[in-house]
């Protein structure tokens, strides 16, 4: 998933990326798949591409945000629990963004994993 790496180096290249819904597409290819592989790597692009910016479709942050706290809630593979951990804590821009995280109840899991 090179599109993390070419996403995060320009914000050119980042609002191309935006223009083709490509954080909509990795959702899709993230939520059709059941490799492990695909959700560790997919919530690491999502990551950059997310990084503390405000997406131009405010909807599909909130759902980005949303799939990463039910998929930690479910999860048990430690890489997979890192990358998706990184990702929330990056993706939040703004107060709703991280209402969004308390609300989904991922805190307390977050914090037993960490025990």
């Amino acid at each position: 998933m090179g599109i993390g790496t070419i996403g995060g180096a320009d914000s050119l290249y980042l609002e191309l990326i935006d223009v083709l819904n490509g954080i909509g597409l990795i959702m899709e290819t993230i939520k059709s798949s059941e490799d492990k592989r695909v959700l560790k790597n997919g919530a690491w692009v999502l990551s950059i591409l997310c990084f503390n910016r405000e997406l131009k479709d405010a909807q599909l942050h909130k759902e980005v945000v949303e799939f990463l706290c039910s998929r930690f809630c479910k999860e048990e593979d430690s890489e997979v629990l890192v990358n998706i951990a990184w990702c929330l804590a990056w993706v939040p821009n703004n107060n709703d963004m991280a209402q969004v995280i308390v609300s989904a109840g991922v805190i307390p899991v977050i914090l037993q994993v960490l025990e």
